[in-house]
């Protein structure tokens, strides 16, 4: 308590779908450089360089910043990502 909240930065990932939720957020599956995949969200992002990536730019490799939470819906529970922000490798 009282401590900020980690951050978490991933490497080398590719977007296997991305789509928009809602009018503002941007839900995607991201895959790491072994295939494996994981579920992540951008909040309030469509309007900003980073939506507009997320539901644009799949091939491209790119690093992620953000946290972790649990995200339960209806009685599930899973593990999502919140992206902060990205950057591209070049």
């Amino acid at each position: 308590s009282g401590f900020p909240e980690p951050k978490f930065s991933i490497e080398n990932l590719r977007i296997v779908k991305s789509m928009l939720i809602g009018d503002k957020h941007i839900k995607a599956i991201l895959a790491g450089e072994d295939g494996s995949t994981f579920s992540a969200i951008s909040f309030n992002s469509v309007d900003k360089d980073l939506g507009q990536f997320l539901l644009n730019k799949k091939g491209i490799l790119f690093n992620v910043v953000g946290k972790l939470v649990v995200n339960e819906w209806n009685n599930n529970k899973k593990v999502e990502f919140i992206i902060d922000d990205i950057s591209v490798n070049k």
